[in-house]
């Protein structure tokens, strides 16, 4: 089984929140790897096309993420929106949900909506957009929740590309204080913590609760030498070789590329199907 963790699946209203404004950054890094993806073409067309091109690269499931930076940023992919495009594939789009942790109470009410009534199987938040840090007082009674309902939480971790906010927001040193004081919270990061990236290796060998997406990273760059990340695979292919999650944040990565990719890498086969889809089927509980 192949899961993507991080897709955005091809909707008018997500133009809002890609690659503009404070992310124009992104377009300048990415620009040519999703420039090979006519977006808004995707967005015009019917969405059984995207399925089949998820069929094409044999992906068999994608999670759908919310957006809410309104607070700092005025932008907002809405959970109803993304629940109800994931309903149109239940099964083969997951929802994943989102929520803005300045709007307090507010955002802990919707963010039990979406996990209760909803079914959101992951709640996201991206850190640098919300300006925040890991371990920021604010963050702790989502983490209460989400930890109490066994419900994972997406974190970035890691730089950003933003031209505004500080790359500090992504250090994965803040996760082990959270990881120390929510040992049972679910925590994916994502990106893979560059340029810490051993930093977040070690993070993740103390605490087995913390998982490491490898989106957006163009997965050849894992290995190879000298780009930072070989000790990802060398520690992915033994102790963390049950924590770690594929994903593309298509557009930005093309699916098919991608996964012959992942499957080229110098990694034992267990670890690649763990790593490409059997990790996350399990994190999230879907079969």
């Amino acid at each position: 089984m192949i899961i993507d963790y991080r897709v955005r699946v091809p909707i008018d209203e997500i133009r809002r929140v890609m690659m503009t404004g404070h992310l124009k950054g992104y377009k300048r890094v990415y620009g040519a790897s999703a420039g090979q993806v006519d977006f808004d073409a995707w967005c015009a067309r019917p969405l059984d096309d995207f399925l089949a091109h998820l069929d094409e690269a044999g992906i068999d499931k994608v999670l759908f993420q919310a957006k809410d930076v309104e607070t700092t940023f005025g932008a907002k992919l809405p959970n109803e929106l993304v629940h109800a495009v994931t309903r149109r594939a239940p099964g083969r789009i997951l929802f994943g949900a989102s929520v803005d942790p300045h709007k307090g109470q507010a955002a802990l009410d919707e963010m039990e909506h979406a996990v209760k009534v909803l079914g959101a199987v992951e709640v996201n938040f991206q850190l640098f957009e919300l300006k925040l840090f890991a371990d920021d007082p604010l963050m702790k009674p989502f983490y209460t929740k989400l930890s109490e309902w066994g419900v994972p939480a997406g974190l970035h971790t890691g730089m950003n590309f933003s031209d505004s906010i500080p790359m500090e927001y992504g250090d994965p040193m803040r996760l082990d204080r959270v990881a120390c004081e929510f040992p049972d919270l679910k925590i994916v990061a994502c990106p893979p913590g560059f340029p810490w990236v051993n930093q977040l290796i070690a993070v993740a060998w103390r605490h087995p609760n913390i998982h490491i997406c490898t989106a957006p990273v163009r997965p050849k760059y894992l290995g190879k030498p000298g780009t930072g990340w070989e000790p990802l695979l060398t520690y992915g292919d033994n102790v963390l070789q049950d924590r770690l999650i594929f994903g593309t944040s298509w557009p930005l990565l093309p699916f098919k590329r991608s996964i012959e990719e992942i499957r080229a890498l110098p990694l034992k086969p267990a670890t690649i199907e763990k790593f490409l889809g059997g990790n996350l089927a399990r994190l999230l509980n879907v079969g």
